[in-house]
Parts: C-alpha cells; structure tokens; sequence
C-alpha cells in the first residue's frame, strides 16, 4: 500500500466512522439498554485481536453472548448456546460490529480491511507469509465479510469442535482472502466493499432471516 492510499483510506475513516458515532448514538443506546435488559453484564464486549504490524488491541463489540462465554473459546458453532436472543439478531445484522466505529476512529482499525483475529491464533497458527495481513489495519469489513457473509459459522458440521474446524479448514480460506486484499489495497475497492456490506446487511440478511435462518434465530423464536 502506498503512502498516498494510506492516508487517502485514513480520511475516509476518520470523516465517515465519526460520522456515523454521531448519527448512530440514540441506536448505540438502545442496544446497550436491550443487552442490559436481557443478561447481566456489560454492554460492550472486548475482545484482544492483533492490529497492524503486530500490535495487539482491544477490539469492541456489542456483547452478544453471557458474560462467560470467553472461557469457552473465541469459535462460535451453530446453534451456540452462549449467543443470547437479542445477540444472535445483532449478529444477523451486524449491528454486534458497529462499536468498532471507535477502534476506526481512533486508528486501530480501518473500516475497509483483514478480519482482525485473536492473538494467540496469530501467535500459534499464522505462517510468515500469512502475516502480511499485519501490514494494513483491520477492518470492520473486508473481502471475507462480504464473500462468507453472513460468517463461516454455518459451516461447522454438526459435532466437529469449532475451533478445530477453523484452525484446520477455515483459517487458510480467510487468509488467502484478506492476502488478496493486501494486495490489492486502494480507496475505490474500499468504497466498493462498504457498498457490497450494505446490501448484504440490508438486503441479504433479510433473505436469510426469511428462507433459511440461523439455528440460534430459530432457537430465541421459541
């Protein structure tokens, strides 16, 4: 990436997440209400991810699981019983991802980029070529979000440990992904990628939710 199309991505971010923290913040306080409301704990979630250059950060989240649910690894599984009613919503919309508009804000992510991941999987699994995905920030969306989209949980066959299946199976296929990214890195592939993510958000999901929901929306309907 070049140091033009680094500080081109970095006004984008910076003019468009403060933007949106401004617009978006009686939604931010509903949510944090509903979460409240349903299971006790914190409104936020933070998770440790590896940034840019390998520097690892808080990344936020919406939490969208009970409170220990961390003890039971960073791998999500079909029909999980640690996703909470309101949080399996959240997911389907991807509305669990928008306090990450603070780590864009303040430089830890970028809107546009790899799929920050948990540390210790960087630490233990990344070989030397995939940790070119270290070289720009992560970012809320990417090219992974919008080709699994809604994620790769789904694809947990039944009985398989999660975090097997992604080490062994998914991991590569993600990384290839945000390789590609790296890349190809510019202004106007970001721009196309957050125009992808809306329609699948605001389109896709919807189609989902009606033909084929996920388990765990089928479960909080019962």
């Amino acid at each position: 990436m070049t140091d033009r199309t680094e500080r081109w991505k970095r006004v984008v971010d910076v003019a468009i997440s403060g933007a949106l923290l401004i617009e978006l913040a009686p939604l931010f306080g509903l949510i944090g209400l509903g979460i409240r409301a349903e299971t006790p704990g914190p409104m936020f979630y933070r998770s440790r991810r590896m940034g840019r250059h390998g520097v690892p950060f808080d990344m936020l989240k919406f939490r969208s699981m009970v409170v220990a649910a961390a003890e039971a690894g960073p791998i999500t599984k079909p029909g999980d019983a640690r996703i909470t009613r309101l949080g399996a919503w959240l997911r389907l919309f991807k509305m669990d991802e928008l306090p990450q508009l603070l780590n864009v804000f303040r430089g830890d992510m970028s809107l546009v980029g790899p799929r920050a991941e948990d540390v210790q999987i960087v630490e233990d699994f990344y070989t030397d070529e995939q940790r070119r995905a270290l070289t720009v920030r992560p970012g809320m969306t990417g090219l992974g979000q919008v080709r699994f989209f809604p994620d790769m949980t789904g694809e947990v066959p039944a009985g398989a440990d999660p975090m097997a299946y992604y080490r062994d199976v998914q991991l590569k296929r993600k990384l290839d992904v945000d390789l590609e990214y790296v890349d190809r890195v510019s202004v106007p592939l970001d721009l196309a990628l957050l125009a992808k993510t809306a329609y699948c958000v605001l389109v896709k999901s919807w189609w989902i939710l009606l033909k084929d929901p996920p388990s765990e929306l089928r479960q909080s309907r019962t």
